[in-house]
């Protein structure tokens, strides 16, 4: 009988811990501080490189003075971009309700000043692919037009249809001799409407397999013309 009591006592007791143990843990009180965990954080980016967290800590320090590393997560961040070099780039980090600022640059070739880029992806027809634009809403005051060539690799041709895609802007487009450049040239049809946002802006159609690359590309604001990085895509 004895055996049994202490059995079950030794049980209450571990219950009882088991219960209270969590309860300690949330005695630290509020997050008053974080700071950077020395050499942990990305310093220096090329442009168009997604942002990199595979080993970036914050300390986060208590109110009753703990001490804890916590793995920084996507979701912990904002304010980062490397569509532009710069060599003073802003990220926040924000946890427990408080944040932190990590500077950053960003290299690339070239002189890109602007976020405005140019993609190519495959759509569900066979031989027809989208060029999207991207960053639109991160230029200021618009984009009002741009131009690019689209240049296909050896023993392809680019000599199909070519339709606009972007409402409220117009285009025209020249296709080389050999049909392996196509330039094109888009710009607001009332002069005053800028490009709605991102998304598909044109469509072509290419045969062969290769490399298809967006390159010579430029973008106005209204005000001033820049330059856009090349973007090339491989159809297999």
């Amino acid at each position: 009988m004895k055996k049994r009591v202490f059995k079950a006592f030794v049980f209450i007791l571990a219950l009882t811990v088991f219960v209270l143990l969590p309860a300690c843990s949330d005695d630290r009180g509020d997050v008053v501080s974080l700071a950077f965990v020395e050499g942990s954080f990305k310093e220096t980016y090329v442009m168009d490189e997604a942002l990199d967290l595979t080993s970036a800590y914050i300390l986060v320090t208590y109110e009753n003075g703990s001490v804890e590393r916590v793995q920084v997560t996507e979701s912990m961040v904002s304010g980062f971009s490397s569509a532009v070099q710069t060599a003073s780039g802003r990220l926040t980090v924000t946890y427990g309700g408080q944040s932190i600022i990590w500077m950053y640059r960003v290299t690339g070739t070239g002189n890109v000043q602007t976020p405005f880029r140019l993609s190519i992806s495959a759509t569900d027809a066979a031989g027809v692919y989208e060029i999207a634009a991207g960053g639109v809403d991160m230029v200021s005051p618009g984009v009002y037009a741009f131009a690019f060539d689209i240049s296909a690799g050896t023993g392809m041709n680019l000599g199909g249809e070519c339709l606009l895609l972007a409402e409220g802007f117009s285009f025209t487009s020249r296709l080389s001799e050999d049909g392996r450049n196509l330039g094109i040239v888009m710009w607001s049809a009332d002069g005053a409407t800028p490009l709605a946002g991102n998304g598909a802006v044109c469509s072509f159609t290419v045969s062969g397999t290769g490399s298809v690359t967006i390159q010579n590309a430029s973008v106005s604001d209204g005000t001033a013309d820049y330059t856009v990085p090349q973007h090339t895509y491989t159809i297999a």
